[in-house]
């Protein structure tokens, strides 16, 4: 992005800038929702109303936790 003197960048750099944010949450959106669905866990045990992405068998839930901990969840119910 180029930043002008005076510290302000150009609308069309903010644009560009939030159009980007905008792909990275709908891919982030993407690819939790297709880890809920394919994690392992029995469809009837995942609950998806009002938009929620969770798990009741393993507790895990894909739309509100940081990744990280989603990925830690995972790895130690593959060791059970």
């Amino acid at each position: 992005m180029n930043i002008n003197g005076d510290g302000i960048s150009s609308i069309n750099d903010a644009e560009l800038f939030a159009k980007k944010i905008v792909k990275l949450i709908k891919e982030n959106q993407q690819l939790r929702k297709y880890i809920w669905l394919n994690h392992g866990c029995e469809i009837t045990s995942l609950y998806g109303d009002d938009g929620q992405m969770q798990c009741g068998k393993c507790m895990i839930d894909f739309k509100n936790w940081d990744v990280d901990i989603i990925i830690k969840n995972l790895l130690k119910k593959r060791e059970i």
